[in-house]
């Protein structure tokens, strides 16, 4: 809680901070301590002033029963660009709100379907009233439905200014879409830059706006992209990896050697 902070642009009201100091708290206390990705450890150590090493790195995994599939497929010659989140700064909501107008001008095929609630929605309705056909808000969307977006877009964008993870990313990659992201936080562990998607500087709308056109403009890179983050996900990520995983390490905090 401590580190998502540092991205919102005010201070969280008192319950917020009274309960990041009861984390930080527990943290400490603790014996046997897990995280997500290396970025993550070494950041929470710093932050705490302890060594990476007393974290145990167990990467998240996604739960899916079916397999992809969508019940309305209308492909057309468009390129659909999806965001899901929250229409928030610590996102990187504002960032894609600025690059939007710069790619529908220079590639006019493009639709960005956007999923998610925040403070950011009026603001980008706002700046975006011109392309009231080409930007569509769906608002809160449930899983089934996302389901469908995700099968049905053509490059996935998330351009968070920190993740510690980043399960939206595995969500993309279980449908094989190319991603552009951040190069900050525990991204660059789950999206490989130029192998499974693009990384962009955090904030930089014009990077932005050049890998989202990149992508746009090339399905043969979109579609290579995408292939390579189905297979990381089954040979990194897999849900059968994290529950053997997370299992060992249970019995070793249950029989620790002496």
């Amino acid at each position: 809680m401590k580190q998502a902070f540092e991205s919102y642009p005010k201070l969280p009201d008192l319950n917020y901070r009274l309960a990041a100091r009861f984390e930080e708290n527990q943290i400490r206390r603790s014996d046997y301590l897990v995280t997500h990705t290396q970025n993550h450890a070494k950041s929470m150590a710093q932050l705490l002033s302890f060594h990476p090493s007393r974290f145990q790195i167990i990467p998240h995994s996604i739960r899916r029963e079916k397999s992809a599939r969508s019940p309305f497929s209308n492909k057309t010659d468009m390129v659909s660009i999806l965001y899901v989140g929250r229409l928030e700064e610590r996102k990187g909501f504002d960032v894609l709100t600025k690059a939007i107008p710069i790619i529908i001008d220079k590639s006019p095929n493009v639709v960005v379907n956007i999923c998610g609630e925040g403070d950011l929605l009026q603001v980008a309705k706002t700046k975006l009233n011109r392309f009231t056909e080409k930007v569509i808000f769906h608002g809160y969307q449930s899983r089934a439905s996302l389901d469908n977006f995700y099968f049905e877009c053509d490059i996935f964008v998330a351009p968070s200014r920190y993740e510690s993870f980043g399960l939206i990313y595995l969500e993309a990659m279980y449908f094989g879409k190319p991603i552009v992201a951040c190069n900050s936080g525990g991204t660059p562990e789950v999206v490989k830059d130029n192998e499974t998607g693009i990384l962009v500087k955090p904030g930089d709308h014009l990077e932005l706006v050049n890998s989202i056109l990149k992508l746009a403009k090339n399905a043969d890179l979109r579609k290579k992209l995408g292939t390579a983050g189905k297979s990381r996900l089954k040979n990194l990520f897999s849900l059968d990896q994290m529950i053997q995983s997370t299992v060992d390490h249970y019995y070793k905090a249950l029989n620790p050697v002496n």
